[in-house]
C-alpha cells in the first residue's frame, strides 16, 4: 500500500486533498468531540453516529475476513481477488463446451435413430443422482450468493448441469422401456440448449467483473448515502464503485466547507473511509478526495 506523507495544516482545503489508509486526527469542529478508547478515535457530531477510527493492522484482518486468500502484496496492491474470477471464467468456458458436445451427441443420436433398452435398476440410480446433485447445487448456490462469490455461483451451476444431465438420461430409460426411445435425445438436446445459455450467462457476468463494470444502484446508492451521513461532509461529488472478484473498491469525492484546514479535512476523509468499511459490506477498499463545497449539484455515480 503506498504511503503518502502527513500534509501540515494549512488556512483552508480549497486544493482539495487525497488521502488513503489511516492515520492523523479531525479537529475538534461545529459541536464535534474527540476522545480516544484503547488507541482508538472516536468522532461524534450533532445528529449523526459516532466513528471509530481503527488501527491500520485490523484492517489488514479485515481484509482477509472479507476478501478471503492471500492480503496485497507489491507486486498485487489491490489483492488477489479477481483469480476466483478466473476460475469462474474458466468454469463458466467448460460449461459451454459441456452443452456443445452434449447437444451434438444428442442430434447424432436422433439422426442415426438409436435405441436401446437399459434396466430399470439404471432408473434408479438416475434418480438418486439428480436428487443429490441438486442439493448439491442448492448448499452451493446459497453459498455463493451469501459470500458473493463467483467461483461457487459457477460451482452451484456445474452441480445443476449433472442433475439435470441425470434427467435426461430418467426421461430416457423411461421413454426406452415405454416404446419410445426416442425421448433420451430430444431430453438431452432440451438440456444441452439450457446448459450453453447458462454457461454463456455466467461468462458474461465473470467477465464484466474483470472489466471493472459498475455495480448495481442499491449498492452504489448505499455507499453515496453511507458517505453523506458522516458528520462535516456537505455533499458527494464524484463516486466510482468497481468490482474486484467478490468485493468492491470505491472512489469518492466529497464537498466540505470552505475554511476547513487541511488536516481537518484528512480527519473527516478517515472517518467517511471507515464509515464505509465498517458499514457497507464487502466493501474492502475507498480512496477519498476532499473539496471545497460549492453551489454546484452533487452527483451519485461518477461513471
Amino acid at each position: 500500500m503506498i504511503r503518502r506523507r502527513r500534509s501540515q495544516p494549512c488556512p483552508a482545503a480549497s486544493d482539495g486533498l487525497h488521502r488513503r489508509g489511516h492515520g492523523g486526527q479531525p479537529a475538534a469542529d461545529r459541536g464535534q468531540v474527540h476522545h480516544r478508547v484503547r488507541g482508538q478515535l472516536r468522532v461524534a457530531g450533532r445528529g449523526r453516529r459516532p466513528l471509530v477510527l481503527r488501527p491500520r493492522q485490523r484492517r489488514r484482518r479485515r481484509h482477509r475476513a472479507e476478501g478471503g486468500g492471500a492480503p496485497p502484496d507489491r507486486n498485487h496492491p489491490y489483492g488477489h481477488h479477481n483469480y476466483e474470477t478466473l476460475g469462474a471464467l474458466a468454469a463458466s468456458l467448460l460449461l459451454l463446451v459441456t452443452g456443445f458436445v452434449l447437444g451434438k451427441e444428442a442430434v447424432e443420436n436422433l439422426l442415426a435413430g438409436v435405441s436401446t433398452t437399459p434396466r430399470w435398476g439404471a432408473l434408479i440410480a438416475a434418480i438418486v443422482s439428480i436428487i443429490a446433485k441438486e442439493a448439491m447445487a442448492r448448499y452451493t448456490d446459497r453459498a455463493g450468493r451469501i459470500h458473493n462469490s463467483p467461483a461457487l455461483i459457477t460451482n452451484a451451476v456445474h452441480h445443476r448441469s449433472d442433475a439435470l444431465s441425470s434427467l435426461a438420461a430418467a426421461i430416457g430409460i423411461t421413454g426406452a422401456r415405454c416404446g419410445a426411445p426416442f425421448l433420451d435425445s430430444v431430453a438431452a438436446l432440451v438440456i444441452a440448449v439450457w446448459i450453453v445459455w447458462i454457461g454463456w450467462q455466467l461468462m458474461k457476468n465473470n467477465t464484466d467483473i474483470l472489466m471493472e463494470t459498475r455495480p448495481g444502484d442499491e449498492f452504489v446508492s448505499q455507499v453515496h448515502d453511507v458517505a453523506l451521513s458522516v458528520e462535516g461532509v456537505e455533499a458527494v461529488t464524484f463516486l466510482v464503485v468497481r468490482p474486484r472478484g467478490s468485493v468492491y473498491l470505491a472512489d469518492i469525492a466529497i464537498a466540505v466547507r470552505p475554511d476547513m484546514s487541511v488536516s481537518e479535512g484528512h480527519g473527516l476523509a478517515h472517518a467517511v473511509e471507515d464509515a464505509l468499511r465498517e458499514d457497507v459490506v464487502r466493501l474492502i477498499g475507498v480512496t477519498v478526495h476532499v473539496e471545497p463545497h460549492t453551489a454546484r449539484g452533487t452527483i451519485a455515480d461518477g461513471s
